[in-house]
């Protein structure tokens, strides 16, 4: 076991302990190369530098000084690198970033290596720039998906469905039907390819139930109701003892309607 461990980077640091006699020694957090070997120094390592080249005895956690090799000195450099979400990492690129959200999702990106939704400037840069421009087509925007979508579910539409609103794009892709290229959640974009597939599913129209949130006027279209009658329809079906109309306010923008026993 390594008597030294340079823990994950957390921000712009590493957590330095040393096992010594059986106890565990919190140095601190360190920022670079010399701050660390200032540490190690201070816990009575005067050759720093050599015990960092040992793998014996320094072990590195967090993807970066695994992609740069371990504990000898190229892991070192790898000290103060931080971590880089798609968006810095697409900049590094020089691709968009809707290129590079596609690319991590088909898996022309290494995974992350730095944490979710993190890679180490190593891995970013091992990747052909190239062929991450070349792989996206597209994207579409949300209301075109939308759009696409409504389409799918027959025309006209059938009687109590709603038309799919570039919000609910949102909803699908929390869900993990869609990825988001963009920059943008709420009504992302889309990459056309993955909305094609998604409207020739069979049980579309039970995934939009299962998965979309409802404005106020699409919860009365798919109750069969006027917007200003939602109200009353929940008084008349709670006095007839008859099952009981809830709108359930969901996470984002949202209702949906769903029906639960009388109390």
């Amino acid at each position: 076991m390594s008597v030294i461990t340079v823990h994950r980077l957390t921000g712009d640091a590493r957590r330095v302990t040393v096992q010594q006699g059986g106890v565990t020694v919190d140095l601190g957090r360190v920022y670079n190369d010399d701050g660390l070997e200032e540490a190690l120094r201070r816990a009575g390592l005067e050759e720093a530098s050599d015990v960092l080249d040992d793998p014996s005895a320094a072990g590195w956690e967090g993807g970066a000084a695994r992609t740069c090799g371990g504990a000898g000195s190229r892991g070192r450099r790898a000290l103060h690198q931080a971590p880089e979400g798609g968006r810095q990492a697409a900049g590094r690129l020089r691709v968009p970033v809707a290129a590079f959200r596609w690319a991590a999702h088909t898996g022309q990106v290494p995974a992350a290596d730095a944490g979710p939704g993190l890679w180490t400037r190593t891995a970013v840069e091992s990747v052909d720039a190239e062929a991450v421009r070349a792989a996206l087509r597209g994207p579409v925007g949300a209301s075109t998906a939308a759009d696409r979508l409504t389409a799918a579910l027959g025309t006209p539409l059938p009687a109590l469905r709603p038309a799919v609103t570039s919000r609910q794009i949102g909803d699908l892709a929390r869900a993990g039907l869609l990825t988001v290229l963009g920059t943008a959640t709420d009504a992302p974009d889309i990459h056309p390819d993955q909305v094609a597939v998604l409207a020739r599913r069979r049980d579309l129209a039970q995934l939009l139930d299962r998965h979309l949130c409802l404005g106020p006027e699409q919860a009365a279209i798919r109750l069969g109701v006027r917007r200003t009658d939602l109200k009353e329809l929940r008084r008349l079906l709670a006095n007839r003892g008859l099952p009981r109309l809830q709108l359930v306010r969901q996470r984002h923008y949202g209702w949906r309607p769903t029906f639960s026993p009388p109390r």
